[in-house]
């Protein structure tokens, strides 16, 4: 049962004007929970010397903060709202060793996915395992969506969870390709739980809702401001194990996560593009600078030495004749096949082969490793 009287209490310290997220963890790390010493008289506050005593009383009045009304009403008629304190069981533990963490997140779904450990079990769980997220630029190129589909289809394979925030572009494609393979993903958005942002995405947000996980650290009904997008960021990264940047310029978010990532210690992917497309100077510029290259789908899934699932759901695949051939072909090398020794063993054209190995590859059915060799899924 939702604890309105608890989550007004820490809205009130949030939104006091003269405290900050720095000053607002002080407060509550020498006195505890803000239910017991805000909106009622306490003689905890003498306790305190670093608040003046006008913004002591003022925490100390019953007061209703801004729009109070409206956001009780959405979360008294959200049966499936969570308000998640720092001091709840409930908040990941990866967020509070990060910079200013959130004081409170506000969820919709299964929030044991935020229980980022270290061994992952033989099935995809609802209570977690390695959280990696995927972010990247509005503006995809019909090669960052492809890549982030392979890269995504890996990951799941191997009961990764997958994380980014929603946006249109690259952040979508991750979110979409999870549900769709049968993985677990989790939005974390720089608005309120309330707004659909971008309204675009209204079936994606009712999706991840229903089989993954939405947080944000903004109360519903509080309007949002631009400085809530790279502060949306830190906890992007905070959450995962790595973050992955597929494509996005120098000033992006996907940047600004990738420095957050950074800065918190985590492991940094980047794909490589074209030099002289913009949406590649970020994840180029990254490399450059020592994050690691992902040159195939599975290379993320390699540097944890994570095997594939046993228990991969069953996908049906409806391949051709000649495509099944290939695949008996290759499904029967071990580990991998170079298309080479495919033109040997089909008789076919290398033009021919090429192309169908390519359909294959978009139908999930192979993957490519590495120097033109292929592996049956």
């Amino acid at each position: 049962m939702i604890d309105i009287k608890k989550i007004k209490a820490w809205y009130r310290l949030t939104e006091q004007k003269s405290i900050g997220n720095i000053m607002a963890h002080k407060i509550i790390s020498d006195l505890g929970d803000p239910v017991d010493y805000i909106g009622i008289k306490s003689d905890l506050w003498k306790n305190i010397d670093y608040l003046s005593y006008e913004t002591k009383k003022l925490l100390q009045e019953d007061l209703e903060p801004p729009l109070w009304d409206k956001i009780v009403h959405y979360i008294t008629n959200s049966p499936e709202f969570k308000f998640i304190s720092f001091f709840d069981d409930d908040y990941p533990d990866q967020l509070r060793s990060i910079y200013q963490p959130p004081l409170f997140l506000t969820a919709l779904g299964d929030v044991s996915l935020m229980r980022n450990i270290d061994d992952i079990p033989a099935t995809p769980p609802c209570n977690g395992g390695h959280i990696i997220s995927i972010v990247g630029t509005r503006k995809a190129t019909q090669y960052g969506r492809y890549l982030t589909e392979k890269i995504v289809n890996s990951l799941v394979t191997s009961n990764f969870i997958i994380c980014s925030g929603m946006a249109l572009g690259i952040d979508s494609v991750a979110h979409r390709k999870t549900l769709d393979s049968g993985g677990f993903t989790i939005a974390v958005l720089a608005c309120g739980l309330d707004t659909i942002y971008p309204p675009q995405n209204r079936e994606l947000y009712h999706r991840i809702k229903e089989k993954g996980l939405i947080i944000s650290e903004i109360l519903p009904c509080l309007p949002f401001e631009k400085f809530h997008f790279p502060q949306r960021n830190r906890i992007v990264a905070g959450l995962s194990k790595g973050v992955c940047v597929i494509e996005g310029s120098l000033q992006s978010g996907a940047m600004i996560t990738a420095k957050f990532a950074l800065e918190q210690g985590k492991e940094v992917y980047a794909l490589p593009g074209d030099i002289i497309r913009p949406e590649a100077q970020g994840p180029n510029s990254l490399i450059s600078k020592g994050a690691k290259i992902i040159l195939t789908p599975d290379d993320i899934v390699m540097d944890y030495n994570v095997e594939y699932s046993v228990n991969k759901p069953v996908k049906k695949i409806e391949l051709t004749e000649e495509e099944s051939k290939i695949f008996e072909i290759i499904r029967n090398y071990s580990p991998d096949i170079h298309i080479d020794q495919l033109v040997v063993e089909t008789g076919l054209p290398i033009g021919e082969i090429s192309a169908l190995l390519f359909v294959m590859e978009m139908k999930d059915a192979i993957r490519q490793t590495e120097n033109c060799r292929y592996a049956a899924y």
